[in-house]
């Protein structure tokens, strides 16, 4: 009995279904591992927070600097407190990158190296940013990544503004060493790169008693 082929009619039909479920399918592929890699990210920021209250704790409340002469910057002050620096790398950034994560530093550790801020200065640890996604400067150049610019600040030199690169998002790690992510343009940074700087209560003199800046101060 002679056996029956496709036909070239039949072969198209089967090609165009593979192709529709293509895709169909690879964008849910490529947000699960996006997925992936933002709990990944999520899991080093957990770390790093967690870091930073050891510090914190063997240093008598004492917040990390961000950067302290003849001991270094503030992922060499976490070093000791790290399973590995792996952790300072984001899966879903740029592979040169060896550092991904930036420092609250103007409101946490930019104190003097005989006055650094400490826990107790920090009124809600549960809603003060601490360490966070981090990518590009007002131009849109890269830049160091080890600090983070809060929104009002318009001044780059190794810092950064957040990278929003998990789902149009960046996670964030606060005081306390919670992780959470938020979308870019929600309340923990309104202004995106580059347009520019932002204060919470719209006042720009910092001597004004409702000059805050919500999620990044002490207070």
């Amino acid at each position: 009995m002679k056996q029956k082929g496709f036909t070239l009619i039949e072969l198209l039909v089967v090609i165009a279904i593979i192709a529709i479920l293509a895709a169909i399918l690879f964008p849910v592929f490529a947000r699960a591992r996006e997925n992936a890699r933002k709990s990944t990210c999520q899991s080093n920021l957990k770390q790093i927070g967690l870091a930073a209250m050891q510090y914190t704790q063997d240093y008598d409340e004492t917040l990390v600097h961000y950067n302290l002469t003849n001991v270094g910057n503030w992922m060499k002050m976490l070093e000791p407190y790290l399973k590995n620096t792996g952790v300072l790398r984001c899966p879903s950034a740029p592979q040169s990158a060896s550092v991904c994560y930036g420092y609250n530093h103007y409101y946490l550790g930019n104190g003097s190296a005989s006055s650094t801020y400490t826990m107790a200065s920090v009124q809600n640890p549960a809603e003060t940013v601490a360490f966070a996604d981090g990518a590009w400067d007002d131009t849109g150049a890269q830049v160091g990544r080890v600090y983070i610019n809060s929104p009002h600040q318009t001044t780059y030199d190794y810092t950064a503004r957040p990278a929003w690169r998990h789902g149009d998002g960046a996670n964030v790690t606060f005081v306390d060493g919670h992780v959470k992510w938020y979308k870019a343009g929600s309340a923990f940074y309104p202004a995106t790169a580059p347009l520019g700087n932002w204060t919470g209560n719209n006042i720009t003199n910092s001597a004004d008693p409702n000059y805050k800046n919500q999620l990044w101060d002490r207070e």
